[in-house]
Order: C-alpha cells, then sequence, then structure tokens
C-alpha cells in the first residue's frame, strides 16, 4: 500500500501534467496495476532478458560495415578569443594577446579545459572549449585546414578566422571508412537485441498462458 501511495503521488505531481484530471481513486488504480505487473514480470523473468555476449558480437559482425564512417571526421576542442567586426587595432592586438596567453599556460602543462573555460569566448567554453566531432566544411576554411592536419593531442597554432583567434587540439580522429570498433556498438546492439527478446519472451508467455486457461464463450 505503501508503493501504491508513493506511484500515485508521483502521478498526481507529474512534470509534465500527463495525469492531470485523474482522480485520486483512478490514480491509485493506475498505480496498482503497475506496481502489480511489474511484480509479475520479475517474477516469470519477462523483465530486461539477458541477452548472450556471443550473440551481440555476432550481430555486430554482421552489420559494422553499415556503420563504416561516411567522411573524414576529428573530434575537436578550441578557445575563441572573438574579434569584433569593426574592431580597433588595439582591441585586436588584445584579442590576439588573450589567446596567445591561453596558448601559452595549455604548452606549460595546464589543463585544455580549463584553460578554455577561463578563456574563450563562444558556447562551448562551459563544456571545455569540446565542440564534439565535426566533418569538413562545418567550420571556416582555416579552421579546417589546421584541424585536419594536426596530430591528436597536439597543440595548434593560433588560427584566424572570419570569427576570430582559435586554439584547438584534436581530441580523436575518424578517417573515412573507418569501423568503430566493438566496445563502441557493444551497448547500442545490445539494447536493441534485449528489446527484441523482451518482445519475444513476453509473447511466448502470453502463448502458454492461453494454452492453460480455460476460456469459456458465452454466444447471445
Amino acid at each position: 500500500e505503501e508503493r501504491i501511495a508513493r506511484q500515485a503521488d508521483l502521478f498526481k505531481n507529474h512534470a509534465l501534467g500527463h495525469y492531470k484530471g485523474k482522480s485520486d481513486a483512478q490514480l491509485q488504480e493506475m498505480a496498482k496495476r503497475e506496481i502489480y505487473i511489474g511484480e509479475y514480470f520479475a517474477k516469470n523473468n519477462l523483465s530486461n532478458p539477458k541477452v548472450p555476449e556471443a550473440e551481440i558480437k555476432d550481430y555486430y559482425e554482421q552489420r559494422k560495415q553499415q556503420y563504416a564512417a561516411k567522411e573524414d571526421s576529428v573530434h575537436v576542442q578550441h578557445i575563441l578569443v572573438q574579434i569584433p567586426e569593426y574592431a580597433t587595432d588595439e582591441a585586436r592586438e588584445k584579442a590576439r594577446q588573450k589567446i596567445d596567453e591561453a596558448r601559452e599556460l595549455i604548452a606549460s602543462g595546464e589543463d585544455f579545459a580549463e584553460v578554455a573555460r577561463k578563456f574563450s569566448e563562444d558556447n562551448a567554453a562551459s563544456a571545455g572549449g569540446d565542440i564534439g566531432y565535426i566533418q569538413r566544411g562545418y567550420m571556416p576554411p582555416e579552421f579546417d585546414a589546421a584541424a585536419f592536419t594536426l596530430e591528436p593531442d597536439k597543440l595548434s597554432e593560433v588560427v584566424k578566422t572570419k570569427f576570430g583567434y582559435h586554439v584547438l587540439q584534436v581530441v580523436d580522429r575518424i578517417d573515412k571508412g573507418r569501423i568503430p570498433p566493438y566496445e563502441d556498438l557493444k551497448d547500442f546492439f545490445g539494447k536493441y537485441l534485449q528489446n527484441n527478446l523482451s518482445k519475444k519472451v513476453l509473447d511466448d508467455h502470453i502463448r502458454t498462458l492461453r494454452k492453460k486457461a480455460k476460456i469459456e464463450i458465452f454466444l447471445d
């Protein structure tokens, strides 16, 4: 009864108001049904069936070519010091000094992400300058030229684009045609196979119940 009351309370205070308009009695009945079904699934091993590792690996081997990279891409983190469109020479010089200072701190051993949070002037600053994986053309040509020639974990020279001054570092590189390793796709494939197995297990269980059930049909 305590579990039912807690669940009914969660329904009642749902953040998106999905159960607005339901009476307390209706919420109690819904909560009771959800808990009973959950208990039944757990008792009959219908919840989250385990997919054998060998089956996941076999599924990966059969489909890995479908996930080969279509284009070259690089995982980049950067620091940007902006230059306003009508900046004075003095403002440009200050921007250059700021990006040079940031680069020197990183070159001397400071963490790139921490320096990015302090110095960078773009939306990625709070994420340590991480802009994720990019393909050619996503950033200006000058940025691409540095990003796609830079070795992972190496620090670039200062790069000037229409946005301002950048310092960047490549975290990872994915060449066109590269197949993601098994570990990268294991959880994704495992969840997919588990969902399929859950449906099969439940369907089999329902068929078994139907065979055992005593069914009476009353005709008008």
